[in-house]
């Protein structure tokens, strides 16, 4: 089913990709100074009120929120755009749940091509939705297709990604030669469209010491080093990785990456959410990650290729075990409409 249990197991800051590499310089420096920093974020231009879910989802769902904390993830191919809030594909969906009592963290990341209906009743790729209607029709649709009943998210643009990694470093990443070629292939678009200075790298196989915008590089390769299930696996290896080096990182380093940062990003988190999770920074531990629909298959349609659940009633039961450790979910009728027409495509 694509699932994978974290081989590191090691204690991690925060849960939301490049804002876990700052959260604790910002509380470190007093409340004031994080709110200065704070204002540069992009906010969210609706509140959780906003934000639906299906009218028959189970009651299990809608009281989860007390135990755990579900935050969307999305990384966006804005290139040189000023705005987060959409005319961008969503290269990267990830779902990152927190158990709040143990401080467990599951991530898992929805394939840019999945096959949805938005609330609207159109079908499209994910990364499209985002693209047509921004942060809030892409949260209400994963809701509507995955029986979720997340309110709250996060969108990081490519430069931010770039100079977060830079600032930390850079990172040791173990690459195929397929994947190193890639990165030679595609570095000279990132580093136009980040206006990041970069260059190429050895084309051979082993442990390579990448700078920020090669990283992303690495993140987006789809059809040069493997299918988009191989790139989600990347972009959740990219976010280990960084928040073990962001737990090395010193306070100055930290405050650095918040002011070079914070303008490529786009929340509805609070500050006062950020630093309540920054209290608890050494209990995070990486539990599981995956790739969803876990029973999938690529296939054309319309001049577009997708990707499809086999089974979405079965893999939204699997997410929910997943996530929420709910072994008896019970999935809403729209899910079992949804699932049923999707299988109706491949003749079952």
């Amino acid at each position: 089913m694509g699932r994978r249990r974290s081989r590191r197991n090691k204690l991690i800051f925060i849960t939301v990709e490049v804002m876990a590499l700052f959260v604790v310089a910002a509380v470190a420096f007093g409340f004031f100074y994080a709110k200065n920093l704070w204002d540069k974020v992009e906010t969210a231009g609706f509140d959780a009120a906003e934000v639906v879910t299906n009218v028959d989802l189970d009651q299990q769902v809608q009281k989860v929120s007390e135990t755990y904390t579900t935050i969307a993830v999305f990384g966006i191919d804005a290139r040189d755009k000023e705005t987060l809030s959409k005319e961008a594909l969503s290269d990267t969906n990830i779902l990152v749940c927190i158990n709040n009592d143990t401080k467990e963290i599951r991530l898992i990341s929805i394939y840019r091509d999945f096959y949805v209906e938005d609330t609207k009743g159109d079908h499209s790729k994910l990364t499209e939705v985002y693209y047509q209607y921004g942060a809030l029709e892409q949260i209400n649709t994963i809701n509507k297709n995955l029986d979720l009943n997340v309110k709250q998210y996060v969108t990081v643009n490519w430069k931010a990604v770039a100079d977060a990694v830079d600032l930390l470093g850079g990172l040791d990443i173990s690459l195929t030669e397929q994947e190193a070629k890639g990165i030679n292939r595609y570095v000279d678009e990132v580093i136009e469209a980040t206006g990041i200075s970069s260059g190429h790298i050895p084309s051979e196989e082993g442990v390579q010491h990448l700078d920020g915008v090669q990283t992303v590089t690495y993140c987006r390769l789809r059809n040069t080093a493997g299918s988009d299930y191989k790139r989600t696996e990347r972009q959740r290896e990219v976010l280990e990785l960084m928040l073990e080096k962001a737990k090395a990182a010193d306070v100055s380093q930290l405050a650095q990456i918040c002011n070079t940062v914070f303008p490529g990003i786009s929340t509805n988190l609070k500050l006062s959410d950020l630093i309540s999770m920054a209290g608890d920074a050494g209990r995070y531990t990486i539990r599981d990650t995956a790739g969803f629909p876990f029973q999938k298959e690529d296939r054309g349609g319309g001049g577009k290729d997708y990707v499809y659940s086999l089974d979405l009633e079965e893999d939204v039961k699997e997410l929910h075990s997943i996530l929420y450790d709910n072994q008896e979910y019970t999935v809403s009728s729209t899910v079992k409409r949804l699932s049923k027409e999707m299988k109706g495509k491949f003749g079952n």
